[in-house]
C-alpha cells in the first residue's frame, strides 16, 4: 500500500482522460482500467468518481431506463471554451487546470525516484503561461497552439512516470451536448 495514493492519482488521470474524450460511467470505467492491468471494485471507483465530480474534475447527468439508472461523467470544459473564444470561461478553467496541477504535485511529490511535482513544473510552465496570455490577448490561433503543447507536456510526464499507456489528446469533438461554449453577447 506504499504507493496507493500515486496509483490513485494515475486512476483518476486515466477517468479525466476518458471523460474528456467522451461520457463514461462505473461499470465501463472499471472494465477500461481492466485492461491496463487496474483491479477496482465498484466500491473503489464509485467513491473516486464522486469526489472527483465534487472537487469540480467531473460533471455528471443520470438517465433513467426502467428500473435501472445510470450515471454518466464526462470531463470539465477548458478546450472548448477556449475553441469557441470564450475567454471569461477560458480564463476561469485555466485558473482551476492549474489547482489540479498543483494539487497532484501536493499530494503526489514523488513516484518511486520519479519527482512528480517539479516534473509537472518543468513541462508545464511554459505552456500554461502561454495559455494565459493566449487568453488574455483572445488569440485564437495561440490558444490552440498552447493547448496542444501543454497536452504534450501532459504525455511527456506520463512517459516519464512509466504511464505511457495514458494518452492526452485534444478532444475532437463537443461531449456535452446540453452546453454551448460560445460567449454570450451583452
Amino acid at each position: 500500500m506504499e504507493h496507493h495514493n500515486l496509483f490513485a492519482g494515475f486512476i483518476r488521470l486515466h477517468v479525466l482522460h476518458h471523460a474528456a474524450e467522451h461520457e463514461i460511467y462505473g461499470q465501463w470505467m472499471i472494465d477500461e482500467l481492466a485492461t491496463h492491468g487496474y483491479r477496482l471494485s465498484p466500491g473503489t471507483l464509485y467513491p473516486m468518481l464522486h469526489t472527483m465530480e465534487q472537487r469540480g474534475y467531473l460533471t455528471s447527468r443520470v438517465e433513467r431506463t426502467g428500473r435501472s439508472t445510470r450515471k454518466f461523467y464526462r470531463a470539465t470544459e477548458f478546450g472548448l471554451a477556449g475553441h469557441e473564444k470564450n475567454w471569461p470561461y477560458a480564463t476561469y478553467e485555466l485558473h482551476e487546470l492549474q489547482e489540479s496541477f498543483d494539487r497532484v504535485a501536493r499530494y503526489w511529490p514523488r513516484y518511486r525516484n520519479f519527482a512528480i511535482a517539479e516534473t509537472i513544473q518543468a513541462v508545464t510552465k511554459e505552456p500554461m503561461a502561454a495559455l494565459a496570455e493566449a487568453i488574455k490577448s483572445a488569440d485564437t490561433a495561440r490558444f490552440t497552439k498552447a493547448y496542444g503543447e501543454l497536452t504534450d507536456a501532459c504525455n511527456i510526464c506520463q512517459q516519464s512516470a512509466d504511464r505511457s499507456m495514458i494518452v492526452i489528446q485534444v478532444p475532437q469533438a463537443s461531449s456535452f451536448p446540453d452546453q454551448n461554449f460560445r460567449p454570450t453577447q451583452r
